[in-house]
């Protein structure tokens, strides 16, 4: 598989996830919104790319969210990862890995009380590992949650993500293009 055709495929399968959401919101009259002390289950799909492409992932993740005020929510989240690493006679093999995080998002206001469509954005710090492996990693990520009923959400994320090892060995700026890729999709409710 070339670069270029791994590259449009990327594009493609973003391309696809935003329209999808759109397009799956699009219209809803819920009237809903974050208040205090809420807390929100939220479960995802989410395709992973390296800047340097060895592997695709496909992860999905868990994640539950309290929001301490209106603007500011805090989440754990857990995901299993699946990687197909091409060796060097381009035969693909799977690996699951763990991944664990934690987040801190700003919800953006939008000049609502009560809004349908909730902006994000943050900064998350986590760990994934495996039986023979462990990496840390940290980034920002932002997005938005779409409600379709007072209590049910879509929610669209894209976040990048470093390695610790890799600021470690060179300054943020420069390890910047090392980093990998992540949107993904998904639904959560609020309780």
């Amino acid at each position: 598989m070339t670069a270029r055709s791994t590259s449009s495929r990327t594009r493609f399968i973003a391309a696809l996830l935003a329209v999808s959401g759109w397009s799956t919101v699009h219209g809803c009259v819920a009237q809903a919104g974050f208040r205090a002390g809420d807390r929100s289950l939220q479960l995802d799909a989410s395709y992973v790319r390296p800047q340097q492409p060895t592997a695709d992932s496909i992860t999905r993740v868990a994640m539950l969210g309290y929001h301490a005020t209106t603007s500011v929510e805090l989440g754990l989240q857990q995901a299993i990862n699946y990687t197909g690493m091409a060796d060097a006679e381009q035969i693909w093999d799977r690996r699951e890995m763990w991944r664990a995080r934690t987040a801190a998002s700003f919800t953006l206001d939008m000049g609502r009380k009560s809004a349908t469509f909730v902006p994000f954005v943050g900064l998350f710090a986590g760990l994934d590992y495996d039986a023979e492996d462990a990496k840390a990693f940290l980034g920002p990520h932002a997005g938005f949650r779409q409600f379709v009923s007072d209590d049910t959400y879509v929610r669209l994320r894209y976040r990048y993500e470093w390695s610790v090892e890799q600021l470690e060995d060179r300054r943020p700026m420069r390890g910047a293009d090392e980093g990998e890729h992540v949107v993904s999709i998904g639904f959560g409710v609020r309780f």
